[in-house]
């Protein structure tokens, strides 16, 4: 893995989840068409952070109502193959991280579209990438982002492997994990800062409280999915 990727880059192990991934595919389409539906929205740009492969589809009526749609990839393959998969969106590909992105490098959207991506960001870098989100908002505008959730008071972090094969995990950090494949948060960050690949992702979920603290002043509301998904919304001052 380069610098130049985020730690689940690896689709087909996030596809081989089975019925959650199937579940995630369907809330996914399901708030597509609620916000698609929503009158309220401003639709002259909008800016996607972390667009992977966008083989789904599910976000593309969305997508085409607005004039300009910018698709922020910075892993080198789906980029590529984004660019074979917009099913004639006419958009433009950045390959900018969401550590990159602010007001002096690209031109405020309308709204901004971050789908799992910060779950899996260094818990030391989060304030600076929810501040680039925002920054990138006109007035008014919106921020729209899924996310790994706890209904737990606090964060927690968790080792998401596929066909649920703990023998995936090598013996050491095995030996670590808590109920659930839970892990601490300094062994959440030390994964992530590791430039190579593992047959599992290392995945931050945020409580309620957690997700408002970075949105003070905005008006939010958050729809709860399944598998521990939540899609949350934010309206700029």
């Amino acid at each position: 893995m380069t610098q130049s990727t985020y730690s689940d880059t690896d689709d087909a192990l996030v596809s081989s989840i089975g019925n959650a991934f199937e579940a995630w595919v369907e809330f996914e389409s399901y708030i597509f068409r609620r916000i698609d539906q929503d009158k309220s929205i401003v639709r002259s740009s909008l800016l996607n952070v972390g667009a992977g492969r966008l083989v789904t589809g599910a976000e593309l009526p969305f997508f085409k109502s607005f004039r300009d749609c910018y698709l922020a990839e910075p892993d080198d393959a789906r980029r590529q193959q984004l660019s074979t998969n917009l099913f004639g969106l006419p958009a433009k590909i950045l390959s900018e991280r969401i550590e990159e992105l602010s007001p002096n490098t690209h031109e405020c959207v309308d709204f901004v579209l971050c789908k799992y991506v910060l779950q899996h960001i260094e818990t030391g870098k989060l304030d600076e990438c929810f501040l680039n989100l925002k920054s990138m908002v006109k007035p008014g505008g919106r921020i729209g982002l899924f996310t790994s959730f706890s209904s737990e008071a606090d964060d927690f972090y968790q080792l998401i492997i596929a066909d649920d094969d703990i023998n995936e995990v090598p013996a050491q950090l095995r030996e670590t994990l808590a109920g659930g494949h839970k892990i601490a948060e300094d062994v959440f960050n030390d994964l992530l800062s590791r430039a190579q690949k593992f047959s599992f992702i290392a995945t931050h979920h945020f409580s309620i409280n957690s997700l408002r603290k970075y949105f003070q002043g905005w008006r939010v509301s958050i729809v709860f999915g399944p598998y521990d998904v939540a899609y949350l919304e934010a309206a700029a001052p």
